[in-house]
């Protein structure tokens, strides 16, 4: 039964709700969070959107469901560094729900961004070594973006390296400034 009332629940409401939901649809933009869209609404739960609209919810639902998976496809796909909790993050969807959803994919994702990962950090260290760049752990940790810890477990040798070299450099530094005193 429809209202012609100028309640929330007009058929004029209902209508724009419909034609938002359909817009939402149509559209190649991602879905927003379905909690969102029943706040938008003036629903307090989603389950009142799933209840008012029940056909375009499934169908935001499975869309929602099909870009999840598609996101953590391209983080595999692609070459970006980006874990499942900052896909989460970036997207607003529930980091549980994609390890509950795609727990194959969550594992595979976190595999690849790891791999990625050291050898990003590992190619960046041998950059520095080879132009005789010495900056300090705490700068190197800082532009990799991952902690001195991380980097001193897995990468000894080329920090050692490091070290030497930066304290070599600055004994030349020490011993040439002597010079001039």
């Amino acid at each position: 039964v429809v209202r012609e009332s100028s309640s929330p629940c007009s058929h004029t409401t209902v209508v724009q709700r419909q034609t938002y939901l359909d817009s939402l649809l149509a559209s190649s933009d991602p879905i927003p969070p379905l909690k969102e869209v029943a706040q938008r609404f003036g629903f307090a739960h989603y389950l009142n959107l799933k209840s008012a609209f029940p056909a375009q919810y499934n169908k935001l639902q499975q869309r929602r469901y099909h870009e999840k998976r598609q996101a953590l496809q391209d983080i595999l796909d692609g070459d970006e560094i980006i874990t499942v909790p900052e896909l989460a993050c970036q997207r607003g969807y529930h980091q549980a729900d994609l390890y509950r959803r795609f727990p194959d994919l969550c594992v595979q994702v976190t595999q690849v961004v790891r791999e990625r990962q050291k050898a990003k950090c590992h190619r960046y260290l041998n950059e520095l070594i080879a132009n005789d760049t010495y900056p300090s752990l705490k700068a190197i940790s800082r532009m990799l973006g991952v902690g001195s810890y991380y980097l001193s477990q897995r990468f000894p040798q080329e920090l050692a390296t490091i070290a030497e070299a930066r304290q070599r450099q600055k004994q030349q530094e020490y011993d040439r400034l002597r010079c001039y005193l």
